[in-house]
């Protein structure tokens, strides 16, 4: 689930918070965290974060680097399929 830095336009204060994609604008219509004022929360743009995790105790970068040795094992050997002539 991506998270997403908000900063509030009165105070200054800033913070990330882990949100689906289609409530990301919700915590522009609650109160600041840091001043208690209404309306005064943005979102900032810019690339959200992503952080998962398939396994408990497994990161992400272990799972990148997993994957990626995965691909380079198999390089070059490629996928076939077997027609009926071959079979016969």
């Amino acid at each position: 689930m991506p998270m997403y830095q908000y900063k509030c336009d009165f105070c200054g204060y800033e913070f990330l918070m882990r949100m689906k994609i289609d409530e990301r604008h919700n915590p522009e219509e609650d109160v600041c965290p840091g001043c208690a004022l209404f309306d005064e929360v943005k979102l900032v743009i810019g690339t959200p974060l992503v952080s998962y995790s398939t396994n408990p105790g497994m990161t992400t970068s272990d799972s990148f680097n997993s994957r990626m040795q995965e691909i380079a094992k198999s390089k070059g050997q490629g996928h076939t399929i077997k027609t009926r002539r071959e079979n016969l």
